[in-house]
């Protein structure tokens, strides 16, 4: 039980990491800027792009509760792959309308990065088993 948790603080600390230094270094090396008009919301880029991402959410979590009987934990990574859904989108929609700022990098790397964590604790849990 201790070197399961050790692993899982692991990943926790390798998260927090990412969060706290690549993102904000990537942020600086590739120019990144925030919009000061708005700094606390998104900035959408289409009329259909909340509206895709409320539904991907709300559908992802009603598939999680739906077929946790049948998948048990496993229906959990119904979240995750809503969350890189999101990001691919997002990556694609800020390429698309705002390719001189790169922001589509960070929308990326938050995709990569949440397929990453997921995928090793998916990992982790088949070998533990």
């Amino acid at each position: 039980m201790r070197v399961c948790c050790m692993e899982f603080l692991a990943l926790i600390i390798a998260v927090v990491l990412y969060q706290w230094a690549v993102i904000p270094i990537t942020k600086k090396k590739i120019g990144f800027l925030r919009d000061d008009s708005n700094p606390l919301f998104y900035d959408y880029k289409t009329k259909w792009q909340m509206p895709f991402e409320l539904l991907t959410s709300i559908a992802m979590i009603v598939l999680a509760v739906l077929l946790a009987p049948l998948l048990g934990i496993g229906s959990a990574f119904f979240i995750p792959i809503g969350l890189v859904a999101i990001f691919i989108v997002r990556g694609k929609l800020e390429y698309k309308y705002m390719a001189d700022y790169k922001h589509h990098i960070i929308s990326y790397l938050h995709a990569f990065a949440i397929f990453f964590a997921f995928a090793a604790v998916f990992l982790f849990a088949i070998i533990s088993k």
